[in-house]
């Protein structure tokens, strides 16, 4: 089997493995929130408690620090991934893009809501590169990058995976990443994940009905 075909392959198995292990996660832990306050969350998978997040330092597309603190105040999705991504990636973004247009008709709900792409591909993905890339799905997605340090951080702290793939002889190189999207709560915490390939009408309704019910809308 070609090189190329052996990374699509593992690159499918890991993804699919991450997607199998948030889902039992959250079959079998629960979450906290519905135990304070009935709530059945449909395609979002809650944690048990959420988990602050620790300080980080990244740089977002308009070559601004992004920090812990910048996540405050709205609930904030963030998918990693790499403007090069062939496949996964532009989906996901499409599919968010179709989500927050979803959201149109209810601005409170709206307004509470933002969706970060970090790219974990520094050497290639600029700010600028960004910018132009997130920009094409939606005019108000936030991209990010940072260094390699506090990308791993990041991700390990979000429970995403991610791995930088070695480079063929042409010096192009692939990265297989998770599928999975974060939700960041408004006090910057992990607060759980959307289950990946979900419809987006499903995936608009249940965050209006998450962030209605725990923001008081």
């Amino acid at each position: 089997m070609p090189k190329s075909s052996q990374r699509r392959t593992l690159s499918r198995a890991l993804l699919l493995t991450a997607a199998v292990f948030i889902m039992m996660a959250g079959y079998y832990l629960g979450n906290q929130y519905a135990t304070r306050q009935p709530f059945d969350p449909g395609s979002i998978t809650l944690l048990p408690e959420p988990k602050p997040l620790p300080e980080f330092s990244l740089v977002d597309h308009s070559d601004e620090a992004l920090t812990r603190e910048s996540l405050e105040g709205r609930w904030t999705l963030i998918y990693i991934g790499y403007t090069y991504c062939p496949d996964i990636c532009p989906t996901t973004l499409t599919r968010y893009a179709q989500v927050m247009n979803r959201l149109q008709g209810q601005p409170e709900v709206l307004k509470k809501t933002r969706v970060l792409f970090v790219s974990v591909d520094p050497a290639r993905d600029t700010p600028e590169r960004i910018r132009e890339y997130v920009q094409f799905f939606n005019p108000d997605f936030v991209g990010a990058t940072g260094n390699p340090d506090d990308l791993a951080n990041l991700a390990k702290e979000l429970a995403l995976f991610y791995q930088i793939q070695p480079p063929d002889e042409n010096g192009n190189y692939a990265v297989d990443h998770s599928a999975a999207v974060a939700i960041v709560d408004p006090q910057a915490r992990l607060a759980g994940y959307i289950n990946a390939v979900m419809d987006p009408q499903v995936i608009a309704t249940d965050l209006a009905r998450l962030v209605t019910h725990f923001s008081g809308l």
